[in-house]
C-alpha cells in the first residue's frame, strides 16, 4: 500500500501572536471560570492576603501557560466547563 503524500497539507504552527491571543483568551476565561464556580470561595477564606495573591497569581500563569502550549484546546475546554456550569437561558427559568 502506497501513500500518496503530495496530496498531504501541512500542519501550520501557530505563530508568536496567535499564540499570545491564545493565552491570553485561555486566562480571561479562567478568571471567568474562577469567578462563577465555587473555587473562588476557596480563596476568600484564605487568612493572608499576601498567600492569596501567591494562589490567583499561580493560577493565572498556569491558566496563561496552558493557553501558550494548548492554544484551541486548552480554550474550548475552558469554554465548554463555563457552558456547563453557567447557561444565561437558565437564569429567567
Amino acid at each position: 500500500m502506497e501513500i500518496d503524500e503530495t496530496k498531504m497539507k501541512e500542519c501550520k504552527k501557530p505563530s508568536v501572536w496567535q499564540k499570545l491571543r491564545n493565552a491570553v483568551i485561555a486566562l480571561l476565561f479562567g478568571v471567568f471560570l474562577l469567578k462563577v464556580t465555587p473555587m473562588s470561595f476557596a480563596v476568600v477564606y484564605l487568612s493572608n492576603s499576601t498567600v492569596i495573591y501567591l494562589v490567583l497569581s499561580l493560577y493565572a500563569i498556569i491558566c496563561l501557560f496552558l493557553g501558550w502550549l494548548y492554544g484551541d484546546y486548552f480554550i474550548g475546554y475552558l469554554h465548554a466547563k463555563i457552558e456547563n456550569w453557567w447557561a444565561p437561558r437558565d437564569m429567567f427559568r
